[in-house]
């Protein structure tokens, strides 16, 4: 998916991600990246997961039963501190998160909401503070989440429907991106 070793890395030192295996119907394994969610004070409060690659036609990515939608699964890049000024990158799914943060590199603390979910920038909002940047897919569900958030800060992949794609194309075509996201 492009996301660099480096990351990757720097995730699972902070116990913010790590590969289990899933049992699919077939009676196969697929490995799946869990992606561990925290509130405020340290606490995991639920999970959301995808599969590394498709198997058989199955694609596999799932929030966990009881998980707190008040909280995304989230990295700090740069930042140890949140203020008012903070931006926070509220992008669909932790592969997109990363792939922003591979792309640009912005400082900034990076969020999945696991989809469109109001109650998740509203709640890391009211929790955290920051300044809200919405970096939802190029698609209908996309678009109605910006309108519902017209005062937010927006960034739009320039190329593809979201931000793991526009990664893929920029690296296929070798177009540039931020080769060290904690530069920024």
């Amino acid at each position: 998916r492009g996301i660099s070793g480096e990351l990757v890395k720097r995730l699972v030192e902070a116990d913010l991600l790590y590969q289990t295996d899933f049992p699919t119907s077939t009676g196969k394994t697929m490995p799946v990246i869990v992606f561990p969610i925290y509130d405020e004070k340290g606490k995991a409060v639920g999970a959301d997961s995808c599969g590394t690659y498709n198997l058989d036609g199955f694609k596999f990515k799932h929030v966990y039963d009881g998980s707190d939608p008040t909280y995304g699964w989230r990295f700090a890049n740069g930042v140890t501190t949140v203020t008012d000024k903070t931006p926070i990158y509220f992008c669909e799914s932790a592969v997109d998160a990363m792939s922003l943060c591979m792309l640009e590199g912005y400082k900034g603390v990076y969020v999945s909401m696991a989809g469109c979910k109001d109650v998740t920038l509203d709640g890391i909002i009211n929790v955290y503070g920051g300044k809200p940047v919405i970096c939802v897919d190029n698609d209908e569900a996309g678009g109605k989440f910006r309108k519902r958030h017209p005062d937010a800060a927006t960034l739009k992949p320039q190329f593809g429907n979201d931000w793991n794609d526009e990664l893929q194309l920029r690296i296929e075509n070798r177009l540039p991106y931020a080769l060290n996201p904690s530069a920024r």
